[in-house]
């Protein structure tokens, strides 16, 4: 139940982080669908560049659900 309120009193703030996750997402499945097109280094990069956003994106939601906005 406390966990539905957080996410009820935070929706704005989550909302908008979330649009990040999702261009990351959606970045490593094109990248990954060309990747016969695309050298191995372009790959390796954009690959680490959206795991890293993905993640630190993840970790900010987290920390915006549970320590952020004491109110």
């Amino acid at each position: 139940m406390d966990f539905l309120y957080l996410l009820k009193e935070r929706f704005l703030p989550l909302s908008l982080m979330a649009i990040i996750p999702i261009i990351s997402v959606i970045l490593l499945i094109a990248i990954w669908k060309k990747k016969d097109q695309v050298s191995k280094m372009m790959l390796t990069f954009v690959t680490v560049i959206s795991l890293i956003l993905l993640i630190s994106s993840l970790v900010l939601m987290l920390f915006t659900l549970v320590i952020g906005y004491n109110s």
